[in-house]
């Protein structure tokens, strides 16, 4: 199951057996405590909540094993010796759709997979929607939050 710093706060609340003094506020990742608790057969093997945030000027959805990168890329995002950058603007070969655990590398893209077609349109429509109803965390909007104390 993918992981990120998202998680750090809904843990720390789980650990210390805390509400947030805003529950109407989603937050933006899960605990991670069942990996520390559970036993190995009890862990779970997928997320219940997408992660996505901004990556330069590019919208970046993880669905469990699956990641898909659109939008636009700023200058020095994406190697422009290796694929699918290769020979390319790095703009024109966006969207972008990855197995995380079958393509470490994020090298495969995996777009026009007929297998995968009608989950790329899901995942492109969501990733879409949440990263313009600011379901994306970004620095934008950590610094709107901090400084209007608001949910952004």
């Amino acid at each position: 199951m993918p992981a990120v710093t998202h998680d750090f706060l809904p843990t720390i609340l789980d650990v210390l057996g805390v509400a947030s003094d805003h529950p109407t506020w989603e937050l933006d990742g899960v605990s991670l405590m069942p990996f520390i608790t559970e036993s190995v057969a009890e862990i779970p093997r997928s997320r219940a909540k997408p992660i996505g945030f901004w990556w330069g000027g590019a919208q970046v959805w993880i669905d469990n094993d699956l990641k898909i990168v659109q939008g636009s890329l700023s200058p020095g995002q994406g190697c422009v010796a290796e694929a699918p950058w290769a020979g390319a603007n790095a703009s024109d070969v966006l969207p972008l759709l990855f197995n995380l655990t079958a393509d470490h590398t994020e090298s495969v893209d995996l777009k026009a997979s007929s297998g995968l077609a009608p989950r790329f349109a899901q995942m492109q429509q969501v990733s879409t929607t949440a990263c313009t109803r600011q379901l994306c965390f970004s620095r934008e909007r950590f610094r709107a939050h901090v400084d209007g104390g608001g949910a952004g």
